[in-house]
């Protein structure tokens, strides 16, 4: 297993003067890291799977493990963490777990409680970018001088 090093000194030292014990050599090549894949980031996105699973109420420890396998198996692991990134992905990909379960019915509740937020907050967010400026609670809106 490797580590990403943003910053050291010569030797591998920290800026507090400590010398890490690292075996091998630093590369100067950053690595940037996405998804779910590899080493303590497959684990992850396994429990962020039962997480999902727990939203229409699947806690059988059975199913659980079914998804899982089925999830690894056909790579869907490779696309869930873009999925996650956006809200209308996310609920697909809620809606395709509670389908694996037969709990479609409670997924469908749960997306239209996520769907009534989302659009409760963006009409109240409706026109925050148009104001040309920021307003703060406490400061009247113009002052002009």
């Amino acid at each position: 297993m490797s580590s990403n090093l943003f910053r050291y000194k010569a030797e591998g030292c920290c800026d507090c003067g400590f010398r890490l014990p690292i075996v091998g050599r630093i590369h100067d090549t950053r690595f940037e890291v996405k998804g779910y894949i590899g080493g303590y980031r497959s684990v992850a996105a396994l429990h962020m799977i039962r997480s999902i699973l727990f939203l229409p109420g699947v806690t059988e420890r059975a199913q659980i493990e079914a998804v899982m396998v089925k999830v690894l198996r056909e790579g869907f692991i490779r696309e869930l963490y873009n999925r996650l990134n956006r809200i209308e992905s996310y609920l697909e990909t809620v809606d395709h777990f509670a389908a694996l379960t037969d709990q479609g019915i409670r997924a469908a509740a749960f997306r239209r409680y996520v769907e009534s937020r989302v659009k409760q907050i963006r009409r109240k967010s409706r026109g925050i970018g148009e104001t040309g400026r920021l307003l703060f609670a406490g400061t009247p809106p113009h002052r002009h001088v």
